[in-house]
Protein backbone atom coordinates (compact mmCIF):
# COMPACT_ATOMS: atom_id res chain seq x y z
CA UNK A 1 0.00 0.00 0.00
CA UNK A 2 3.01 2.30 0.84
CA UNK A 3 4.50 1.34 -2.55
CA UNK A 4 1.46 2.33 -4.68
CA UNK A 5 1.21 5.89 -2.38
CA UNK A 6 4.52 6.77 -2.93
CA UNK A 7 3.83 5.99 -7.09
CA UNK A 8 1.31 8.09 -7.05
CA UNK A 9 3.48 10.84 -5.33
CA UNK A 10 6.21 10.26 -7.98
CA UNK A 11 3.81 10.42 -10.52
CA UNK A 12 2.07 13.60 -9.53
CA UNK A 13 5.56 15.22 -8.42
CA UNK A 14 6.77 14.62 -12.10
CA UNK A 15 4.06 15.92 -13.96
CA UNK A 16 4.58 19.00 -12.11
CA UNK A 17 8.14 19.50 -12.66
CA UNK A 18 7.62 19.09 -16.17
CA UNK A 19 5.38 21.99 -16.23
CA UNK A 20 7.91 24.17 -14.05
CA UNK A 21 10.46 23.13 -16.74
CA UNK A 22 8.22 24.02 -19.50
CA UNK A 23 7.39 27.49 -17.77
CA UNK A 24 11.45 28.74 -17.31
CA UNK A 25 13.59 29.72 -19.85
CA UNK A 26 14.21 28.47 -23.42
CA UNK A 27 18.22 28.70 -22.18
CA UNK A 28 17.91 26.52 -19.77
CA UNK A 29 21.16 24.18 -19.18
CA UNK A 30 20.69 20.87 -19.92
CA UNK A 31 21.64 19.87 -16.43
CA UNK A 32 19.46 22.13 -14.80
CA UNK A 33 16.55 21.17 -16.08
CA UNK A 34 17.12 17.49 -15.72
CA UNK A 35 17.51 18.70 -12.05
CA UNK A 36 14.10 19.94 -11.76
CA UNK A 37 12.68 17.53 -13.77
CA UNK A 38 13.38 14.33 -12.09
CA UNK A 39 13.07 14.70 -8.77
CA UNK A 40 11.04 11.53 -8.06
CA UNK A 41 12.96 8.92 -10.04
CA UNK A 42 14.14 6.95 -7.27
CA UNK A 43 13.14 3.25 -6.26
CA UNK A 44 13.23 2.96 -2.51
CA UNK A 45 14.51 -0.51 -1.59
CA UNK A 46 12.97 -0.37 1.96
CA UNK A 47 9.89 0.91 4.03
CA UNK A 48 12.24 3.74 5.47
CA UNK A 49 13.88 4.63 2.66
CA UNK A 50 10.31 5.36 1.52
CA UNK A 51 9.67 7.49 3.78
CA UNK A 52 12.94 9.40 3.65
CA UNK A 53 12.58 10.00 0.05
CA UNK A 54 8.98 11.30 0.25
CA UNK A 55 9.94 13.78 2.96
CA UNK A 56 13.08 14.88 0.39
CA UNK A 57 10.89 15.31 -2.54
CA UNK A 58 8.80 17.63 -0.83
CA UNK A 59 11.16 19.84 0.44
CA UNK A 60 12.91 19.74 -3.29
CA UNK A 61 9.44 20.85 -4.91
CA UNK A 62 9.70 24.11 -2.49
CA UNK A 63 13.11 25.14 -3.35
CA UNK A 64 14.07 23.68 -7.22
CA UNK A 65 12.10 26.54 -8.97
CA UNK A 66 13.71 29.14 -7.57
CA UNK A 67 17.49 27.80 -8.63
CA UNK A 68 16.63 25.83 -12.25
CA UNK A 69 18.26 28.56 -13.94
CA UNK A 70 21.11 29.02 -12.48
CA UNK A 71 21.72 25.56 -11.13
CA UNK A 72 25.88 24.85 -11.81
CA UNK A 73 26.87 21.64 -13.41
CA UNK A 74 27.19 18.62 -11.29
CA UNK A 75 30.71 16.62 -11.25
CA UNK A 76 32.42 13.79 -9.43
CA UNK A 77 30.75 10.24 -9.28
CA UNK A 78 27.03 9.38 -7.23
CA UNK A 79 26.92 10.75 -3.84
CA UNK A 80 23.74 10.80 -1.96
CA UNK A 81 24.50 13.42 0.12
CA UNK A 82 25.13 15.73 -3.10
CA UNK A 83 22.51 14.65 -5.39
CA UNK A 84 20.32 12.72 -3.68
CA UNK A 85 17.42 10.94 -6.09
CA UNK A 86 17.98 13.49 -8.84
CA UNK A 87 18.70 12.11 -11.97
CA UNK A 88 21.52 14.11 -13.52
CA UNK A 89 24.32 13.64 -15.49
CA UNK A 90 27.81 14.06 -14.66
CA UNK A 91 31.38 14.67 -15.50
CA UNK A 92 33.62 11.32 -14.55
CA UNK A 93 37.32 12.56 -14.58
CA UNK A 94 40.07 10.81 -16.05
CA UNK A 95 42.09 11.22 -13.06
CA UNK A 96 39.39 10.03 -10.86
CA UNK A 97 39.18 6.91 -12.79
CA UNK A 98 42.95 6.38 -12.65
CA UNK A 99 43.23 7.24 -9.05
CA UNK A 100 39.97 4.69 -7.94
CA UNK A 101 39.65 2.05 -11.00
CA UNK A 102 42.79 0.61 -12.74
CA UNK A 103 40.42 -1.95 -14.06
CA UNK A 104 38.92 0.19 -16.15
CA UNK A 105 39.53 -1.39 -19.14
CA UNK A 106 37.97 -4.36 -18.40
CA UNK A 107 34.79 -2.67 -16.81
CA UNK A 108 32.56 -3.78 -20.39
CA UNK A 109 29.60 -1.92 -19.13
CA UNK A 110 31.17 1.14 -17.83
CA UNK A 111 33.15 1.30 -21.33
CA UNK A 112 30.09 0.23 -23.36
CA UNK A 113 28.14 3.69 -22.17
CA UNK A 114 31.60 6.03 -22.49
CA UNK A 115 32.24 4.52 -26.38
CA UNK A 116 28.71 5.09 -27.65
CA UNK A 117 28.40 8.80 -27.31
CA UNK A 118 32.31 8.63 -28.62
CA UNK A 119 31.65 6.48 -31.45
CA UNK A 120 28.37 7.47 -32.26
CA UNK A 121 29.94 11.08 -32.30
CA UNK A 122 32.61 10.20 -34.95
CA UNK A 123 30.13 8.92 -37.31
CA UNK A 124 28.12 11.67 -37.18
CA UNK A 125 31.15 13.79 -38.01
CA UNK A 126 32.36 11.63 -40.64
CA UNK A 127 31.82 13.46 -44.20
CA UNK A 128 29.94 11.08 -46.54
CA UNK A 129 31.74 11.19 -50.31
CA UNK A 130 29.57 10.91 -53.41
CA UNK A 131 29.19 7.27 -54.15
CA UNK A 132 32.07 6.54 -56.86
CA UNK A 133 34.09 8.95 -55.50
CA UNK A 134 37.76 7.93 -54.00
CA UNK A 135 38.32 9.37 -50.41
CA UNK A 136 41.04 12.41 -51.03
CA UNK A 137 43.36 13.82 -48.01
CA UNK A 138 40.86 16.42 -47.27
CA UNK A 139 38.56 14.05 -46.41
CA UNK A 140 41.15 12.27 -43.86
CA UNK A 141 41.49 15.30 -42.84
CA UNK A 142 37.98 16.37 -41.96
CA UNK A 143 37.79 12.71 -40.61
CA UNK A 144 41.00 12.75 -37.84
CA UNK A 145 39.39 16.50 -36.88
CA UNK A 146 36.05 14.34 -35.94
CA UNK A 147 38.05 11.79 -34.04
CA UNK A 148 39.81 14.51 -32.25
CA UNK A 149 36.86 16.24 -31.09
CA UNK A 150 35.36 13.14 -30.16
CA UNK A 151 38.33 11.94 -27.91
CA UNK A 152 37.97 15.62 -26.00
CA UNK A 153 34.47 14.72 -25.14
CA UNK A 154 34.46 14.57 -21.37
CA UNK A 155 33.02 10.84 -20.38
CA UNK A 156 29.41 11.43 -18.51
CA UNK A 157 27.32 9.23 -16.67
CA UNK A 158 23.95 9.56 -15.22
CA UNK A 159 23.83 9.52 -11.75
CA UNK A 160 20.67 7.24 -10.59
CA UNK A 161 18.48 6.19 -7.60
CA UNK A 162 20.61 2.94 -7.60
CA UNK A 163 23.64 4.92 -7.30
CA UNK A 164 22.64 6.36 -3.72
CA UNK A 165 21.01 3.25 -2.13
CA UNK A 166 24.20 1.00 -3.11
CA UNK A 167 26.75 3.68 -1.61
CA UNK A 168 24.02 3.98 1.43
CA UNK A 169 24.19 -0.12 1.97
CA UNK A 170 28.26 -0.03 1.52
CA UNK A 171 28.62 2.67 4.12
CA UNK A 172 26.15 0.41 6.42
CA UNK A 173 27.45 -1.36 9.30
CA UNK A 174 25.15 -3.53 9.46
CA UNK A 175 24.99 -4.74 5.73
CA UNK A 176 28.00 -7.16 4.69
CA UNK A 177 26.23 -8.46 1.82
CA UNK A 178 24.82 -6.89 -0.69
CA UNK A 179 23.18 -8.09 -3.98
CA UNK A 180 22.14 -5.59 -6.76
CA UNK A 181 19.46 -7.03 -9.60
CA UNK A 182 17.79 -6.15 -12.55
CA UNK A 183 16.66 -7.07 -16.38
CA UNK A 184 19.24 -7.07 -18.64
CA UNK A 185 20.80 -3.51 -19.82
CA UNK A 186 19.99 -1.80 -16.86
CA UNK A 187 23.35 -0.86 -15.55
CA UNK A 188 24.33 -3.07 -13.23
CA UNK A 189 27.72 -3.43 -14.15
CA UNK A 190 27.88 0.36 -14.01
CA UNK A 191 26.76 0.67 -10.81
CA UNK A 192 29.00 -1.59 -9.22
CA UNK A 193 32.03 0.29 -10.91
CA UNK A 194 30.47 3.51 -9.59
CA UNK A 195 30.64 1.79 -6.14
CA UNK A 196 33.76 0.49 -6.56
CA UNK A 197 35.58 3.96 -7.49
CA UNK A 198 33.35 5.82 -4.36
CA UNK A 199 34.23 3.09 -1.69
CA UNK A 200 38.13 3.35 -3.10
CA UNK A 201 37.63 7.50 -2.67
CA UNK A 202 36.93 6.82 0.72
CA UNK A 203 39.98 4.48 1.77
CA UNK A 204 38.23 1.28 1.46
CA UNK A 205 39.92 -2.05 0.08
CA UNK A 206 38.07 -3.54 -2.96
CA UNK A 207 38.91 -7.08 -4.46
CA UNK A 208 37.01 -6.06 -7.68
CA UNK A 209 35.87 -8.44 -10.41
CA UNK A 210 34.34 -6.53 -13.57
CA UNK A 211 33.95 -10.17 -15.13
CA UNK A 212 33.26 -12.61 -13.19
CA UNK A 213 33.00 -15.52 -16.29
CA UNK A 214 36.96 -14.70 -17.21
CA UNK A 215 37.13 -16.66 -13.50
CA UNK A 216 35.83 -19.86 -15.29
CA UNK A 217 36.99 -19.18 -18.97
CA UNK A 218 40.46 -19.90 -21.46
CA UNK A 219 42.89 -21.58 -18.89
CA UNK A 220 44.50 -23.91 -18.51
CA UNK A 221 43.53 -26.81 -16.45
CA UNK A 222 44.63 -29.77 -14.55
CA UNK A 223 43.98 -32.16 -11.49
CA UNK A 224 44.49 -30.33 -8.31
CA UNK A 225 47.44 -32.60 -6.04
CA UNK A 226 45.70 -30.90 -2.85
CA UNK A 227 41.84 -32.14 -3.53
CA UNK A 228 39.96 -34.92 -5.57
CA UNK A 229 37.81 -34.49 -7.84
CA UNK A 230 38.85 -30.39 -7.87
CA UNK A 231 40.92 -28.72 -10.79
CA UNK A 232 43.59 -26.41 -10.79
CA UNK A 233 43.03 -23.07 -13.67
CA UNK A 234 46.14 -20.98 -13.02
CA UNK A 235 44.97 -18.37 -16.01
CA UNK A 236 41.95 -17.09 -13.69
CA UNK A 237 43.70 -16.98 -10.56
CA UNK A 238 46.35 -14.63 -12.51
CA UNK A 239 43.39 -12.77 -13.88
CA UNK A 240 42.14 -12.14 -9.95
CA UNK A 241 45.52 -10.98 -9.27
CA UNK A 242 46.10 -8.77 -11.80
CA UNK A 243 42.88 -6.73 -10.63
CA UNK A 244 43.90 -6.68 -7.07
CA UNK A 245 47.60 -6.01 -7.05
CA UNK A 246 47.05 -2.66 -8.28
CA UNK A 247 48.50 0.65 -7.96
CA UNK A 248 45.15 1.45 -5.33
CA UNK A 249 45.69 -2.26 -3.22
CA UNK A 250 49.48 -1.32 -3.24
CA UNK A 251 49.87 0.63 0.36
CA UNK A 252 47.13 -2.11 2.23
CA UNK A 253 49.32 -5.10 0.36
CA UNK A 254 52.43 -4.25 1.01
CA UNK A 255 51.87 -3.82 4.88
CA UNK A 256 50.71 -7.36 5.07
CA UNK A 257 53.74 -9.76 5.31
CA UNK A 258 53.90 -13.16 4.16
CA UNK A 259 55.86 -15.66 6.36
CA UNK A 260 55.16 -18.38 4.51
CA UNK A 261 57.45 -17.92 1.79
CA UNK A 262 60.09 -16.00 1.60
CA UNK A 263 62.07 -14.62 -1.53
CA UNK A 264 64.38 -17.50 -2.33
CA UNK A 265 61.51 -19.69 -2.88
CA UNK A 266 59.84 -17.31 -5.15
CA UNK A 267 63.03 -17.11 -7.09
CA UNK A 268 62.84 -20.69 -6.83
CA UNK A 269 59.21 -21.11 -8.20
CA UNK A 270 59.85 -18.99 -11.42
CA UNK A 271 60.12 -20.18 -14.70
CA UNK A 272 62.79 -22.09 -16.45
CA UNK A 273 63.34 -19.50 -18.74
CA UNK A 274 64.10 -16.62 -16.58
CA UNK A 275 66.20 -18.68 -14.38
CA UNK A 276 68.28 -19.47 -17.59
CA UNK A 277 68.40 -15.99 -18.09
CA UNK A 278 69.48 -15.03 -14.58
CA UNK A 279 72.76 -17.96 -14.80
CA UNK A 280 74.04 -15.74 -18.01
CA UNK A 281 74.83 -13.06 -15.89
CA UNK A 282 78.18 -11.34 -16.60
CA UNK A 283 79.71 -11.03 -13.39
CA UNK A 284 78.77 -12.26 -10.19
CA UNK A 285 77.29 -8.72 -8.64
CA UNK A 286 74.15 -10.31 -9.84
CA UNK A 287 74.04 -13.75 -8.09
CA UNK A 288 75.24 -11.81 -4.96
CA UNK A 289 72.16 -9.17 -5.06
CA UNK A 290 70.20 -12.28 -5.57
CA UNK A 291 71.35 -14.09 -2.04
CA UNK A 292 70.47 -11.01 -0.25
CA UNK A 293 67.56 -10.52 -1.35
CA UNK A 294 66.66 -14.35 -1.01
CA UNK A 295 66.60 -14.10 3.20
CA UNK A 296 64.01 -10.64 2.86
CA UNK A 297 60.48 -10.37 3.79
CA UNK A 298 58.33 -10.97 1.41
CA UNK A 299 55.14 -8.46 1.73
CA UNK A 300 51.39 -9.36 -0.17
CA UNK A 301 51.59 -7.10 -2.78
CA UNK A 302 54.96 -8.25 -4.45
CA UNK A 303 53.81 -11.60 -4.05
CA UNK A 304 50.56 -10.93 -6.31
CA UNK A 305 52.53 -9.16 -8.59
CA UNK A 306 55.10 -11.94 -8.75
CA UNK A 307 52.49 -14.48 -8.77
CA UNK A 308 50.04 -12.52 -11.42
CA UNK A 309 52.30 -13.48 -13.91
CA UNK A 310 53.46 -16.83 -12.54
CA UNK A 311 51.19 -20.17 -13.31
CA UNK A 312 52.80 -22.14 -10.88
CA UNK A 313 52.45 -19.51 -7.70
CA UNK A 314 48.94 -18.23 -9.18
CA UNK A 315 46.42 -20.49 -7.44
CA UNK A 316 47.76 -20.57 -4.08
CA UNK A 317 48.32 -16.81 -4.03
CA UNK A 318 45.23 -16.07 -5.05
CA UNK A 319 43.82 -18.13 -2.08
CA UNK A 320 46.36 -16.86 0.49
CA UNK A 321 45.32 -13.38 -1.10
CA UNK A 322 41.50 -13.73 -0.21
CA UNK A 323 42.30 -14.88 3.11
CA UNK A 324 45.08 -12.17 3.91
CA UNK A 325 41.87 -9.51 3.29
CA UNK A 326 39.10 -11.12 5.41
CA UNK A 327 41.29 -11.81 8.10
CA UNK A 328 42.41 -7.62 7.51
CA UNK A 329 38.81 -6.91 8.01
CA UNK A 330 38.46 -8.93 10.99
CA UNK A 331 41.83 -7.62 12.72
CA UNK A 332 41.44 -3.69 11.95
CA UNK A 333 39.35 -1.00 11.22
CA UNK A 334 39.91 -1.17 7.22
CA UNK A 335 36.91 -1.47 5.44
CA UNK A 336 37.23 -4.58 2.76
CA UNK A 337 34.88 -5.71 -0.03
CA UNK A 338 34.70 -8.18 -2.38
CA UNK A 339 32.83 -6.67 -5.64
CA UNK A 340 32.08 -9.43 -8.01
CA UNK A 341 30.08 -8.80 -11.33
CA UNK A 342 28.09 -11.53 -13.07
CA UNK A 343 28.64 -13.46 -10.06
CA UNK A 344 26.36 -16.08 -11.01
CA UNK A 345 29.17 -17.57 -13.27
CA UNK A 346 30.50 -18.79 -10.70
CA UNK A 347 27.47 -21.23 -10.20
CA UNK A 348 27.56 -22.38 -13.64
CA UNK A 349 29.37 -24.40 -16.22
CA UNK A 350 32.84 -23.98 -17.03
CA UNK A 351 34.61 -24.35 -20.86
CA UNK A 352 36.87 -27.00 -19.70
CA UNK A 353 35.88 -30.95 -20.33
CA UNK A 354 37.37 -33.84 -18.58
CA UNK A 355 37.84 -36.72 -20.65
CA UNK A 356 36.23 -39.69 -19.36
CA UNK A 357 36.79 -42.27 -22.32
CA UNK A 358 37.64 -42.79 -25.54
CA UNK A 359 35.16 -41.18 -27.28
CA UNK A 360 33.38 -39.20 -24.26
CA UNK A 361 34.01 -36.21 -21.66
CA UNK A 362 32.18 -34.25 -19.60
CA UNK A 363 31.66 -30.73 -18.11
CA UNK A 364 33.53 -29.53 -15.38
CA UNK A 365 31.75 -26.91 -13.47
CA UNK A 366 32.97 -23.86 -11.97
CA UNK A 367 32.42 -25.13 -8.64
CA UNK A 368 34.89 -27.76 -8.79
CA UNK A 369 37.47 -25.17 -9.42
CA UNK A 370 39.64 -24.92 -6.49
CA UNK A 371 40.61 -21.30 -6.56
CA UNK A 372 36.59 -20.25 -7.87
CA UNK A 373 35.47 -23.15 -4.90
CA UNK A 374 37.70 -20.23 -2.67
CA UNK A 375 35.88 -17.45 -4.24
CA UNK A 376 32.65 -18.24 -3.61
CA UNK A 377 33.24 -19.14 0.14
CA UNK A 378 35.16 -16.02 1.15
CA UNK A 379 31.51 -14.37 -0.79
CA UNK A 380 29.37 -16.84 1.23
CA UNK A 381 31.21 -16.59 4.39
CA UNK A 382 30.19 -12.58 4.43
CA UNK A 383 27.07 -13.34 6.17
CA UNK A 384 28.50 -15.08 9.02
CA UNK A 385 28.58 -13.88 12.92
CA UNK A 386 32.01 -13.18 13.18
CA UNK A 387 33.17 -11.57 9.74
CA UNK A 388 33.51 -8.31 8.96
CA UNK A 389 34.17 -8.11 5.27
CA UNK A 390 31.46 -7.04 2.90
CA UNK A 391 30.55 -8.86 -0.17
CA UNK A 392 28.43 -7.18 -3.33
CA UNK A 393 27.54 -8.98 -6.34
CA UNK A 394 25.59 -8.79 -9.46
CA UNK A 395 23.97 -11.66 -11.36
CA UNK A 396 23.93 -11.10 -15.55
CA UNK A 397 21.25 -12.80 -17.49
CA UNK A 398 22.77 -13.76 -20.59
CA UNK A 399 26.12 -16.03 -19.82
CA UNK A 400 24.44 -19.02 -20.22
CA UNK A 401 23.78 -19.71 -16.62
CA UNK A 402 20.31 -21.67 -15.90
CA UNK A 403 17.56 -20.03 -13.85
CA UNK A 404 18.71 -22.50 -10.79
CA UNK A 405 22.18 -21.66 -10.83
CA UNK A 406 21.43 -18.21 -10.55
CA UNK A 407 19.42 -18.77 -7.34
CA UNK A 408 21.86 -20.81 -5.93
CA UNK A 409 23.88 -17.37 -6.37
CA UNK A 410 21.79 -14.90 -4.52
CA UNK A 411 21.78 -14.70 -0.99
CA UNK A 412 18.86 -15.21 1.30
CA UNK A 413 17.28 -11.77 1.57
CA UNK A 414 14.83 -12.59 4.61
CA UNK A 415 19.15 -12.24 6.19
CA UNK A 416 19.76 -9.23 8.54
CA UNK A 417 22.89 -8.37 7.27
CA UNK A 418 21.35 -8.96 3.88
CA UNK A 419 20.36 -5.98 1.34
CA UNK A 420 18.71 -6.16 -1.99
CA UNK A 421 19.61 -3.63 -3.99
CA UNK A 422 17.12 -3.04 -7.77
CA UNK A 423 18.94 -1.51 -10.56
CA UNK A 424 15.32 -0.83 -12.06
CA UNK A 425 14.80 0.14 -15.87
CA UNK A 426 14.74 4.34 -16.76
CA UNK A 427 12.17 6.43 -15.36
CA UNK A 428 10.24 9.16 -17.74
CA UNK A 429 12.30 11.43 -15.78
CA UNK A 430 15.98 9.62 -16.48
CA UNK A 431 14.42 9.06 -20.04
CA UNK A 432 14.27 12.54 -20.40
CA UNK A 433 17.65 13.40 -18.52
CA UNK A 434 19.62 10.92 -20.81
CA UNK A 435 17.74 12.52 -24.23
CA UNK A 436 19.21 16.00 -23.28
CA UNK A 437 21.93 14.96 -23.07
CA UNK A 438 22.65 12.71 -26.15
CA UNK A 439 21.32 16.52 -27.32
CA UNK A 440 23.82 18.51 -26.05
CA UNK A 441 26.49 16.54 -27.62
CA UNK A 442 24.76 15.91 -30.60
CA UNK A 443 23.70 13.27 -30.97
CA UNK A 444 19.89 14.12 -31.33
CA UNK A 445 18.37 17.21 -33.65
CA UNK A 446 14.78 17.01 -32.61
CA UNK A 447 13.44 18.83 -29.77
CA UNK A 448 12.76 17.09 -26.46
CA UNK A 449 9.62 17.77 -25.82
CA UNK A 450 7.12 15.50 -23.34
CA UNK A 451 5.93 13.72 -26.11
CA UNK A 452 9.10 12.76 -27.27
CA UNK A 453 10.48 11.59 -24.10
CA UNK A 454 6.47 10.20 -23.41
CA UNK A 455 7.07 7.60 -26.78
CA UNK A 456 10.54 6.54 -26.19
CA UNK A 457 9.54 5.14 -22.69
CA UNK A 458 6.87 3.66 -24.17
CA UNK A 459 9.50 2.16 -27.42
CA UNK A 460 11.95 0.92 -25.08
CA UNK A 461 10.46 0.71 -21.62
CA UNK A 462 12.98 2.29 -20.12
CA UNK A 463 15.60 0.03 -21.33
CA UNK A 464 18.90 1.61 -21.59
CA UNK A 465 20.26 -0.22 -24.12
CA UNK A 466 17.49 -0.35 -26.46
CA UNK A 467 17.20 3.58 -25.84
CA UNK A 468 20.52 3.81 -27.20
CA UNK A 469 20.14 1.64 -30.37
CA UNK A 470 16.73 3.28 -30.75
Amino acid sequence: KEHAQLDMLRRSSAAVARQTVRGATQTTTSSAAVTMSSIACAVPVSTAMARAHASRLASSLATSSSSCSSAPATRGFASSAANGAQAVVVDVDDEDIARTLPEFHACAGLNAEFDFVRNETIVREEPKPPRGATPSSGDAAVKSKAKDASAALKKRLLVRGVDSALEEAMSSNTTRRIDVRGSRGTGKSVALARAVMSARARGAVVAYVPDGLELTRLSYFSKSASDAGIWDTPDCAMRFLKHVANSVNESVLSAIDVPEISMKELEAATTKKKAIKKTKGKDGGSDAGAASNASSKVDLFKYATIASTEPTLAIDCAIHVIQALTTLAKTSDTKVFFVIDQYNALYGPSDMFEVTGPRSKKNIPAQNLRFVRALTQAIESSTLPDAKHVSVTAACETIGVSNANTAKSRPDASNSVVTVVDCPKYSIDEVDAILREYKRVGLLYKNIDEKTVEGMKALTNGNPRELQTV
